[in-house]
C-alpha cells in the first residue's frame, strides 16, 4: 500500500525513476495483490502508462481494471479509468471514443463534484475539453475543473523544476522525442517519419506541449527549451 501511494505522487511529477519497479512493469490481469487494493492499483497503473505513452498497453487491461472497480463499487476509480482512456484514446487518433470516455467520467463525477480526478489530469484534458458539447447541467463542473487545473498547474511545475530544471520533465516520453525533434530543426512530415507517426498525430502533441509548457508556437518553445 505504501509503495502504491508513493508510486501516486510521483507518477503525476513525471518521476518514474522513483516508483517501484514491480509497479512500473505490473500488469493488471496478472497481479497478485490485495483484492480490495485492485482499484486504487488501477489508478496508479493508469497514470504509469500514460507517462510511458504505453496507450494500448492500458486499453486492452481498461475492461479488466473496470470490472474490478465495478465489483467494489469504487467511483472514483471508475472516473480515473474512463478519464485515462479518453486520454489514452485521444493519443491513438480513436476520437469518438475518446469523447465518450469523457462524457462517461463527468457524468458519473458531477452530481458528487468529484474534481481531483479531472485537476491531476488537467494538462492532457485541457485540450479535450475544448471539443466536446457538455450538457448544460455539467458545464460548471467542467469549469471548475479548468480553472482548479490552472491553479494547481503552477505548483506542479515548481515542484518539477525543483526536482529537475529541465521543462522537458513536464512532458510524456513521446513528447519529449518530439520537442528535441523540433529543436534540431525538423518539421511536422520529417517528425512522423522518423517517429513512424501520422502527421496530424504529430501536430496534436505539439498542442499538448505548448499548452503543458506554457508557450503558443514553435518560436517560444525553441526559445523555451534553449534556456535549460
Amino acid at each position: 500500500m505504501a509503495d502504491l501511494c508513493i508510486a501516486f505522487m510521483y507518477s503525476y511529477y513525471n518521476q518514474l525513476r522513483l516508483v517501484e519497479q514491480w509497479i512500473v512493469d505490473g500488469n493488471p490481469a496478472s497481479m497478485h495483490i490485495y483484492t480490495p487494493l485492485k482499484p486504487f492499483y488501477a489508478i496508479v497503473y493508469g497514470r504509469i502508462c500514460l507517462d510511458r505513452d504505453a496507450y494500448t498497453q492500458y486499453m486492452g487491461s481498461y475492461g479488466i481494471m473496470k470490472k474490478d472497480a465495478m465489483v467494489y463499487h469504487n467511483l472514483i476509480s471508475l472516473i480515473y479509468l474512463e478519464i485515462y482512456a479518453t486520454i489514452s484514446c485521444d493519443r491513438l487518433s480513436m476520437e469518438e471514443e475518446a469523447l465518450e470516455h469523457m462524457k462517461s467520467a463527468v457524468e458519473m463525477a458531477y452530481l458528487d463534484s468529484f474534481v481531483t480526478p479531472f485537476v491531476n489530469n488537467g494538462k492532457e484534458l485541457l485540450g479535450i475539453w475544448d471539443r466536446i458539447e457538455f450538457r448544460e447541467a455539467e458545464l460548471p463542473f467542467v469549469e471548475k475543473c479548468r480553472q482548479l487545473y490552472k491553479k494547481y498547474e503552477k505548483t506542479l511545475n515548481v515542484i518539477v523544476r525543483e526536482e529537475d530544471s529541465s521543462p522537458l520533465d513536464l512532458l510524456t516520453k513521446r513528447e519529449r522525442e518530439i520537442a528535441l525533434l523540433v529543436s534540431d530543426g525538423k518539421t511536422n512530415i520529417e517528425i512522423a517519419k522518423e517517429l513512424n507517426l501520422a502527421e496530424i498525430t504529430v501536430k496534436k502533441s505539439l498542442s499538448n506541449i505548448y499548452a503543458r509548457l506554457g508557450v503558443s508556437n514553435r518560436t517560444s518553445l525553441l526559445k523555451k527549451l534553449s534556456q535549460n
